[in-house]
């Protein structure tokens, strides 16, 4: 499996040919060690968070045989699809649609940009990203280009692993944090060739919006849907690539993801 991905991989950065040239032509910057890489995944561990409503089931580890007493070290892992940083597949919403193994393998191999609302959702935590925000973006950075991941960058990872205020519960357990309005979705799927959205919060609808309109929009057609993303803060608004690595559960509707940024 690692041999696979790394063969696509490579295939991001092609710039050439390769033959028995030591990782020279095609895959040079792959190999060059100058590349700048950013981990945009939360690790998994008894402080990770996940959507109120699963709490029940969301992590647990167990050792199983240690070093010491038996040569060697081997973990027993139990948590939900749905914890941490995550894809969601269609079948989590659309009864007989495509399981998250059943999803294009280029998919997960894309452009990536960056749009920034931190500073709207600092005033209002309930701040949904909004048609004009993107038109502003390519004002600035140029349309966004074909086969795009579309991350939307809100500032509520400092929040991780502090439930109350990543969630924005108020006193009557009502929450409260941003998203993505229906209109910017649209606007991205119908004028834009995006592969998905991702953004650094648990639901991109937000926190007020259970009509999960965002999630249907993307999931019907098929497109990828990353939520709890880490480090958006280190990545430039354009020219980064990002490569989505799901763990591969036959029939899952969605998937823990370690997700790597190639910075440009």
């Amino acid at each position: 499996m690692l041999v696979r991905f790394g063969a696509l991989i490579v295939g991001l950065l092609t710039v050439g040919h390769l033959g028995c040239d030591g990782g020279q032509g095609r895959y040079a910057d792959l190999f060059s060690g100058k590349l700048i890489y950013e981990d945009l995944s939360y690790p998994l561990d008894r402080y990770s968070l996940i959507w109120p409503g699963y709490k029940a089931d969301a992590i647990q580890i167990d050792t199983v045989k240690t070093i010491a007493r038996d040569g060697v070290l081997l973990m027993r892992y139990h948590f939900s699809e749905h914890l941490g940083t995550h894809l969601d597949a269609p079948n989590h919403l659309f009864a007989g649609a495509p399981s998250g193994t059943q999803t294009e393998l280029k998919s997960f191999f894309a452009n990536a940009v960056v749009i920034d609302i931190a500073n709207q959702c600092s005033k209002n935590p309930d701040y949904l990203l909004q048609k004009r925000d993107i038109e502003i973006w390519e004002e600035i950075y140029r349309p966004i280009p074909d086969h795009t991941l579309v991350f939307v960058y809100t500032g509520w990872g400092s929040y991780w692993g502090n439930a109350k205020k990543y969630f924005g519960f108020d006193r009557k357990k009502n929450m409260h944090f941003p998203g993505v309005s229906p209109e910017a979705v649209e606007f991205l799927l119908n004028q834009r060739q995006i592969v998905g959205m991702g953004i650094d919060v648990a639901l991109i609808e937000g926190g007020r919006r259970n009509e999960m309109i965002v999630h249907r929009a993307l999931l019907q057609r098929g497109k990828l849907l990353l939520e709890n993303v880490a480090n958006l803060d280190r990545v430039p608004a354009r020219n980064a690539k990002v490569i989505i690595a799901p763990l591969k559960v036959s029939g899952s509707s969605g998937s823990p993801v370690r997700i790597f940024a190639i910075l440009p």
